[in-house]
């Protein structure tokens, strides 16, 4: 093993250890919210809309499986496509102020190596 591959196993390492401990604090912070009272109502939006791409590609494979004509394989791509964006920056807003505030030593593409 290389020193580089060495390095960079010990990165994920790391990487994977503060991952867990995200982890860990978010679920303490979604128990205290429970007994609180406070519904994870982030948590539930996201699955809906889980589900909801998952329903709509659904009906997309269907409609291409009997060879719909083009004009409504475009409506269905439409649907997913505007519920993909509305899910997207819903994501961004409840989701990367948090990951932004972490502090990552490094460039993250020197120390995690190719996503």
């Amino acid at each position: 093993m290389t020193e580089s591959q060495k390095t960079r196993l010990i990165a994920w390492n790391h990487e994977l250890r503060n991952v867990h401990e995200r982890l860990r604090e978010a679920l303490r912070v979604t128990r205290a919210a429970l007994r609180e009272g406070d519904p994870p109502e982030s948590l539930r939006t996201l699955e809906q809309d889980h589900s909801m791409i998952a329903r709509l590609v659904g009906e997309l494979q269907a409609a291409g499986a009997r060879a719909a004509p083009a004009v409504e394989l475009e409506h269905h791509l439409d649907g997913i496509a505007a519920i993909m964006d509305s899910h997207f920056r819903y994501e961004e807003r409840q989701l990367l102020a948090v990951l932004e505030g972490l502090a990552l030593q490094g460039d993250p593409h020197d120390v995690l190596g190719p996503l």
